[in-house]
């Protein structure tokens, strides 16, 4: 059987998924370790001091999934984004009959926390939780209208 050249380059450049996933881990690990220690140069928690121009690095963890990520570990990324500029959320992590989704002070305004709400909808969606996720999706129309000053070109289906 004949091989053409670009078959075996294709070969050759096959990407390494067991290396790219390392990568990957190691390059989330290092964000979180440096948000570590970026909080740690605060003495107010967030509700009180947003840390407003971390959001985006925050953000960008919480929309990283990796192989073997628990939802768990999503659901915390992206209550971590929500906290760094100010919300206050309760609810979002017990799964017991009869919980709800509580924002209790709203933060910073932030366009991409409509896709934080909608990526949280789609985990609990994941996880059999409708009712949280059908909470979570509010969250996300009440965002849009916030940014958009109206909701009915809101559309996530």
């Amino acid at each position: 059987m004949f091989t053409s050249e670009t078959d075996e380059t294709a070969a050759d450049e096959a990407p390494n998924t067991d290396v790219n996933a390392e990568q990957q881990i190691a390059k989330i690990k290092k964000k979180q370790t440096f948000l570590m220690q970026l909080e740690k140069t605060y003495r107010l928690p967030a509700s009180e001091v947003p840390r407003a121009f971390l959001w985006e690095l925050y953000f960008s963890v919480a929309m990283e999934f990796f192989p073997g990520a628990g939802f768990d570990i999503i659901i915390k990324r992206i209550l971590a984004t929500f906290e760094s500029s100010g919300f206050v959320v309760q609810g979002a992590e017990a799964f017991m009959p009869g919980t709800r989704i509580i924002v209790k002070k709203w933060g910073f305004p932030n366009p991409d926390a409509v896709e934080l709400w909608l990526t949280l909808r789609n985990v609990y969606k994941a996880l059999g939780q409708h009712v949280l996720a059908e909470q979570a999706k509010a969250y996300a129309k009440i965002t849009w209208a916030l940014f958009m000053g109206e909701d009915e070109t809101f559309n996530c289906e």
